[in-house]
């Protein structure tokens, strides 16, 4: 069963079109990957699913409802959350805050902390700094901060936007294995998107390729490690 469908998404910046007809499906409860160069389209897709842009034509349902037809404001609480490039904290507010921010459009304050306090068991780092600037944290801490927050919308589908960049490798094998064992254990669905083919083959059971905003291969991730035009494009090899 998928919890996300893609079909014909055209999406264009004026005259000029990122999209071209693509399609994509994300299985409820797995990892999907979405691999591509800078530029190729990615973040445009993320940002046409959160609705910080609108598409030019195409449809998309999400748990069984028409996506674009709902407001932007109102896809949190549907039960889509996004951890964007770059983290996108705010620098001048707390880990704490940071976090709270996430859960706005919660209206049950103890199911909030409930939240809070599954954040705090897959980042107990985050507990120890939650008075801490956000400004002030390392990019790992950060990035945590930046799932974290997400997380406590209660997310039915988590977007990751280039989790990875920036950040030292033991980073992001501990980001790497949270992110699985949140997917187990929540049966949060996620959609990662990454430049680094070899995370993101390892962390999703299916994934796609965009290249110059078209898809050009998809299907299980061990097949696609596999491919020899795949290897050589991302890895050179």
């Amino acid at each position: 069963m998928n919890l996300l469908e893609v079909r014909k998404l055209v999406v264009k910046y004026g005259d000029s079109q990122v999209l071209w007809d693509l399609d994509l499906d994300v299985a409820a409860e797995t990892i999907t990957a979405l691999i591509g160069a800078n530029g190729a389209g990615k973040t445009t897709l993320l940002k046409t699913l959160t609705g910080l842009l609108s598409p030019t034509s195409g449809q998309a349902t999400f748990d069984g409802n028409p996506l674009f037809r709902m407001p932007a404001e109102q896809r949190p609480s549907a039960g889509l959350a996004m951890v964007p490039e770059g983290r996108r904290l705010f620098a001048g507010l707390t880990v704490l805050e940071n976090l709270h921010i996430g859960a706005y459009a919660r209206r049950d304050a103890a199911a909030a902390k409930q939240e809070l306090e599954r954040v705090f068991a897959y980042f107990p780092e985050l507990a120890e700094i939650r008075q801490r600037l956000a400004g002030n944290l390392s990019g790992g801490q950060q990035q945590m901060c930046a799932i974290g927050r997400a997380l406590m919308s209660r997310p039915k589908l988590l977007l990751v936007d280039e989790m990875s960049l920036g950040l030292a490798p033991v980073v992001v094998d501990r980001l790497a294995e949270t992110l699985l064992k949140i997917s187990a254990e929540e049966g949060i669905t996620v959609l990662l998107v990454e430049q680094d083919i070899e995370l993101s083959f390892d962390l999703a059971s299916s994934g796609y390729v965009l290249e110059t905003g078209r898809i050009v291969a998809s299907g299980p991730s061990s097949a696609l490690r596999e491919r020899a035009d795949i290897r050589e494009a991302f890895l050179g090899i």
